[in-house]
């Protein structure tokens, strides 16, 4: 018999003061929905929502609720349209069936599909997916052992023939999930081909484990050091302390509004996230990321300015949606060179450390916050990890080293805080009249890009051709 479909596990929504939690529709969307008003934050009202959220979710199955019953983007395929396992089917036509259902999952399926193709193919693509025997699988496993043990032979350097650890075991999973769906009730039956072979991947270890890169963090003064130069643009240092202070991921910064800042309570409220891979709006990375963040004293009156001076729906930090992910990293470090940061492995990657980048606001950010001394389950939430593991792995780099890298979360410069408006052009000609007449544009019209089709100022009542200086208004005689 198969399992009742009962919703995610219900999570308290403390911007909303409501239970939520995701229904799995039929065409593997899983939209968030909120469980009814007036249950508790606690124990007895999460048990309530849950039974709610699976009655619900009975409901969405029974009446073949999609994606766009819930006002979401229709998916581009749905479980029923999947055609039976052929009879022979081979390894590689199987996983493109299994692609296609998979995408609807999850928004790593295009990585997957990679992996299958450069390390799984070439030893079962052209096997039938029902002749797939567990020695195939070890083979699979011993080649990605050869290349981590390759990539660490050459001092932890990329290259032909060589798997980073941390890849190795993605490669695994990209294998594992597929063989779980062919032989198990986990996908649905038109991808089961081998549901009464059982699973080939069974009791096989995983390859190789080794360690992976750690990254750098930048400390209080250095963060400082890049608000406060001249030569790094106003909505760059803007974005780069809210990033850190609130220790964001760059998709969560991409699409954090003036909307989800409460100024009142000193909170904000993480729910949007952008997926570079898909140029799409989604959520968080986990569920747990969807959460409130509390607002550092020091980030306060930025966030405030920001409130007063744009509109709900603006964007936080503009700066970053409008420059490509690819090009943040350099120009992190440019900034980082420019505010006379010295600190050299900062700009070097090594066998044991990557090069920092714009991901590493948020890796100093969640680092600042042990060097606080907050706890680390009140870190673990409001970074929105879903282990304690990969919380307290920051903990370590700090651990018993207070008071040697600076005071977290400094004050920002005041240049920050109140923003210098630029000097107004000189006078091209003429006599100047002593009070200019530049017209000053509010923040929230500002696009942060370059205007490439510049136009020619207007010229003022009673001036003469191509100058700006109006005419003395004497009589004629």
């Amino acid at each position: 018999m198969a399992r009742r479909a009962t919703g995610s596990k219900p999570k308290w929504d403390a911007g909303k003061g409501r239970w939520v939690g995701r229904l799995t529709l039929i065409d593997g969307s899983r939209p968030w929905v909120l469980a009814p008003e007036g249950l508790p934050n606690n124990a007895r009202g999460q048990a309530r929502a849950a039974e709610w959220l699976a009655e619900r979710a009975d409901v969405a199955r029974a009446e073949k609720m999609i994606a766009s019953d819930f006002g979401l983007k229709a998916r581009s395929a749905v479980p029923d349209s999947i055609a039976p396992v052929p009879s022979g089917e081979t390894s590689d036509a199987w996983y493109e069936r299994f692609a296609l259902y998979r995408k609807n999952e999850v928004g790593s399926s295009d990585d997957d599909k990679w992996r299958w193709l450069k390390w799984i193919s070439p030893r079962i693509g052209t096997k039938a997916i029902r002749d797939v025997t567990p020695d195939d699988i070890e083979n699979i496993r011993d080649d990605l052992n050869a290349a981590v043990l390759a990539y660490e032979a050459a001092g932890n350097q990329k290259g032909e023939g060589r798997l980073a650890p941390k890849t190795g075991r993605h490669i695994w999973s990209a294998l594992t999930v597929a063989m779980k769906y062919a032989s198990t009730k986990k996908g649905p039956r038109e991808l089961r081909g081998r549901e009464d072979l059982g699973n080939p991947c069974r009791d096989i270890p995983p390859p190789r484990d080794g360690a992976s890169k750690r990254r750098h963090w930048c400390r209080p003064p250095e963060i400082t050091s890049v608000l406060s130069c001249a030569d790094v643009p106003l909505p760059w240092r803007e974005a780069i302390a809210i990033g850190c202070y609130l220790h964001l991921r760059p998709g969560e910064l991409h699409e954090l509004r003036v909307k989800d800042i409460d100024i009142e309570i000193g909170e904000v409220r993480i729910c949007r996230a952008y997926d570079e891979r898909e140029g799409k709006v989604t959520t968080p990375k986990t569920d747990e990321g969807i959460r409130t963040v509390t607002i550092p004293d020091a980030l306060l009156p930025l966030l405030k300015r920001i409130v007063d001076e744009r509109e709900d729906d603006d964007l936080v930090a503009p700066i970053v949606s409008a420059t490509p992910e690819k090009s943040r990293a350099g120009i992190f470090r440019d900034f980082l060179r420019a505010a006379k940061v010295e600190r050299a492995e900062l700009f070097v990657e090594t066998a044991t450390h990557l090069m920092i980048d714009f991901r590493s606001l948020r890796d100093s950010g969640i680092t600042w916050r042990f060097l606080a001394e907050h706890r680390s389950e009140v870190v673990q939430r409001e970074a929105g990890h879903e282990h304690i593991s990969t919380t307290l792995g920051y903990a370590k780099e700090v651990q018993n080293r207070g008071g040697r890298y600076g005071v977290p979360f400094p004050p920002l410069p005041s240049t920050l805080i109140e923003p210098i408006e630029p000097e107004p052009p000189p006078q091209s000609s003429g006599e100047s009249s002593g009070v200019s007449r530049r017209r000053v544009i509010p923040r929230r019209y500002w696009s942060g890009r370059r205007d490439l089709n510049p136009r020619r100022q207007a010229p003022k009542a009673c001036a003469l051709p191509d100058c700006a200086t109006p005419r003395s208004k004497r009589p004629m005689t």
